[in-house]
C-alpha cells in the first residue's frame, strides 16, 4: 500500500507526529487488537531530507523515554 499525500495540506513532519502519536512501535507484530506480521512498524521516506526528519523524530522519541521498551 502506498500512501499519497498533499504536502501543500500537510506536510512529511505533520505524518510523523500523527504516526508517532497513534502507534506503538514497542508491540511487536501488533497494533491494538490487530496482530499478525503485516502489523510491523515501518516509516518510509522518497529522499535525504525526509529521511532525516524521520530519524531525528525517532531520536527525540527515544532520548524522551515515551517508550519503556
Amino acid at each position: 500500500c502506498h500512501i499519497y499525500y498533499d504536502p501543500k495540506k500537510i506536510s512529511y513532519e505533520e505524518l510523523l507526529e500523527v504516526f508517532w502519536k497513534t502507534h506503538d512501535p514497542t508491540t511487536l507484530n501488533r497494533q491494538g487488537n490487530d496482530t499478525g506480521t503485516q502489523y510491523r512498524s515501518a516509516v518510509f521516506y522518497h529522499n535525504d531530507s525526509q529521511k532525516a526528519l524521520a530519524e531525528k523524530y525517532k531520536a527525540e522519541l527515544n532520548a524522551s523515554g515515551a517508550f519503556d521498551r
